[in-house]
């Protein structure tokens, strides 16, 4: 996806993907129940292997495009802390679960260009994620509004941009 934005934006600042390459962590009790019997089902149709991808398909995705970028391979509690990306103006979240989604939105929303665009990937799809983003939004008072189109959850805050944020 991120790479199908970069063909799209172009180059108006380096594009950095986290991604465990592990697929998802387990998910929590706070996901609901609807996750969990989605990732025990392992021969269900959607499970794709727990959604696990390829560094190398990301990096050959990515490789295709004119921008600058970087892959940050790992868990998100671990590579998030090392990250020192700062002025972020697009940051499209896929953690799919309330940790993964709270962490993501902890560490990097603050560092949101006003005039940023937050694209949340999983919001109408999953229980915890769409918890995550009212939870945070309610502890931090922020007075971003979310907005839909064409089921695309997003809320904008920025305007300039110099970073691009990817968490699949």
């Amino acid at each position: 996806m991120i790479a199908g934005i970069a063909r799209l934006l172009g180059k108006i600042g380096t594009y950095h993907l986290f991604d465990s390459f592990e697929g998802l962590p387990e998910a929590q009790p706070i996901d609901e129940a609807r996750a969990k019997d989605w990732q025990t089902d392992t021969m269900g149709p959607q499970y794709h292997n727990n959604c696990k991808a390829e560094q190398e398909e990301a990096e050959t995705a990515m490789s295709m495009t004119t921008v600058e970028w970087r892959i940050h391979p790992g868990w998100f509690q671990d590579t998030f802390p090392e990250s020192d990306i700062d002025n972020i103006c697009l940051l499209r979240l896929d953690g799919d679960w309330y940790d993964s989604t709270m962490l993501s939105l902890k560490t990097f929303f603050p560092k949101l260009q006003e005039g940023g665009i937050l694209l949340i990937d999983d919001y109408y799809i999953w229980e915890g994620c769409c918890r995550a983003v009212h939870d945070y939004l309610s502890q931090t008072q922020s007075t971003s509004r979310l907005q839909s189109r064409n089921q695309v959850c997003y809320l904008i805050k920025t305007e300039e941009c110099n970073e691009l944020i990817h968490t699949p």
